[in-house]
């Protein structure tokens, strides 16, 4: 098929949500969910690093941890197949809810260290309110933390790879020197973009292993993919049909081409495809990965 749905996997997390307080959750769960745990991730996919982009879906009742995650010549040096780089989507935001994003002024890795020990690291962050749909791009080695009252899409490099600075008292291991050797020790310098209603294809965010694109139009158009690897479709506002398949907000699909997709008035889908470092030329958008035809 050209067209294929990706199995999602439910993962609990002390700052997830309860799973009846969600209803878009209820909404993919595909098995039984103990009643005690707490819902925090939904993975798309196999979750096993086998795909170019690890795609998430994240519901927060509290902050995550303030981390770091490396880039990929560290993670090569350790072993690891890549670094990770990721973006957010913000679906839904309580009122006052806020991303921290770098550190609200320069200092040096000792100072991060002990700023981690004595809990006054959270105090340090450049917390930024954020509302549904703004666009985050988030480079390896910015110190980070997402708050409470959120849901988002997440769109990274496919290794897990986290060095968490400060946990919030839950008690769960820390990596200081991995996450001090990593970080970015000043304030974070990209702008936060924002979903555009305005265009039928928009890049929302072009980092160095990903692009990610808005595709918003009425009526169908025609998929055309090139190169080997697909393109992962997200739509998280309205009705989407692909091939004469409903696809429901908030799913994933990979897209290989060619496929029909039909959307209603109203309707976005967030598009994320990699740049492959496996194809000669290296395959780079927009033109040279896929066409859409009317």
């Amino acid at each position: 098929m050209s067209a294929v749905p990706l199995p999602c996997q439910f993962h609990a997390k002390p700052w997830g949500s309860e799973l009846a307080s969600v209803p878009w959750l209820t909404a993919l769960l595909e098995s039984d969910w103990p009643a005690d745990q707490k819902v925090g991730e939904v993975w798309f996919g196999t979750g096993d690093g086998g795909q170019e982009l690890l795609i998430k879906l994240l519901t927060t009742t509290e902050p995550l941890s303030i981390q770091v995650h490396p880039d990929d010549a560290y993670a090569r040096q350790q072993g690891w197949p890549c670094g990770k780089h990721e973006a957010w989507v913000v679906l839904d935001a309580q009122p006052g809810a806020c991303i921290g994003l770098g550190l609200r002024q320069p200092m040096s890795a000792q100072q991060l260290r002990d700023a981690a020990r004595d809990g006054r690291l959270p105090q340090l962050l450049h917390w930024q309110p954020v509302r549904p749909g703004d666009v985050i791009d988030v480079p390896p080695g910015t110190i980070h933390a997402i708050g409470a009252g959120l849901s988002l899409l997440e769109i990274q490099q496919p290794a897990d790879l986290t060095f968490r600075l400060f946990d919030f008292a839950r008690g769960r291991e820390l990596h200081l020197d991995e996450g001090c050797a990593v970080s970015h020790l000043q304030p974070y310098r990209r702008a936060i973009t924002r979903l555009d209603d305005s265009r039928e294809r928009v890049v929302l965010c072009d980092a160095g292993p990903f692009t990610l694109e808005a595709w918003q139009w009425v009526g169908p158009r025609t998929f055309e993919g090139r190169g080997s690897d697909p393109l992962c479709l997200v739509p998280v506002k309205g009705a989407c049909v692909i091939d004469g398949q409903a696809a429901p907000v908030r799913t994933a699909w990979h897209l290989h081409g060619p496929c029909r997709l039909e959307m209603a008035p109203g309707t976005v889908c967030v598009v994320a495809y990699a740049h492959s470092e496996r194809l000669s030329p290296p395959v780079r958008p927009p033109a040279e990965r896929f066409a859409l035809q009317a």
